[in-house]
């Protein structure tokens, strides 16, 4: 994990805009709400369930928190956010939502097994 992407990303950060780090696109929604997005590693969403994609989730926040880990600029830019976790589905053309996690409640975008 390159240090100096994190650093950049908290750039883009503070500027209200997006950047990807590893296989996560962190961005802003307003001032104080982040956002950290991964994507399913399945390639057919009627394969994905419940019980795997909240493990993916689980994976999104545990690379997030290696970050956070290593950068001291990304431990402190996100002191005052509150942060959502997304996973996301990439169909091609786009992606939609499979869950979310924000402040400990998972929501779910899509209807799984």
């Amino acid at each position: 994990m390159e240090i100096s992407r994190i650093k950049t990303a908290v750039a883009f950060l503070n500027d209200g805009q997006s950047f990807k780090v590893c296989d996560l696109r962190l961005g802003m929604n307003g001032k104080n709400d982040m956002y950290v997005t991964g994507w399913s590693q399945f390639l057919n969403l009627e394969n994905l369930t419940r019980s795997q994609a909240l493990k993916e989730l689980n994976a999104i926040k545990s690379l997030f928190k290696q970050m956070v880990d290593l950068s001291q600029e990304l431990e402190a830019f996100i002191q005052d956010k509150r942060i959502e976790y997304n996973l996301a589905f990439n169909y091609g053309m786009g992606a939609i939502c499979i869950c979310s996690e924000k402040e400990g409640v998972v929501e779910w975008g899509t209807e799984l097994k």
